[in-house]
């Protein structure tokens, strides 16, 4: 299962994962990430992405990078943080992952650290705060 949502009104949005996450609901969510938020966001658009009550997920990194990469390639794209990744098979994929599409990330523990994050990373985000 997995929610979207704007956190900074077309700036930065959130995406949480949680529960068995099938591939099939990777992909509806990356088309939802694309165009319902990156390809109408203000650039740079910033995404927090909690996996923290996630208890499986697609593990294939060629076929998670094959369904991201639409989005995270984006020239509106900016940072990529995560938050909840505790489990050692999740930092090894996001931390392959995100190296395999050359997107800047961070690891975070709340939403109140991912916010901090992103504000000292774009100062323009300091303005609608």
């Amino acid at each position: 299962m997995y929610e979207l949502r704007w956190e900074e009104n077309s700036r930065v949005f959130y995406v949480k994962f949680s529960g068995d996450l099938s591939l099939d609901e990777l992909c509806e969510c990356s088309a939802s990430i694309l165009n319902d938020y990156v390809d109408v966001g203000i650039a740079p658009v910033h995404m927090i992405c909690d996996i923290g009550e996630t208890t499986a997920f697609p593990k294939n990194v060629p076929i998670l990078a094959r369904e991201t990469v639409a989005y995270l390639r984006h020239p509106n794209m900016g940072w990529l943080v995560f938050m909840g990744v505790e489990n050692p098979v999740a930092k090894f994929v996001v931390s392959v992952l995100t190296q395999m599409v050359a997107v800047n990330s961070k690891n975070v523990k709340n939403l109140s650290e991912a916010m901090d994050v992103l504000r000292r990373a774009d100062l323009s985000l300091l303005k609608i705060s």
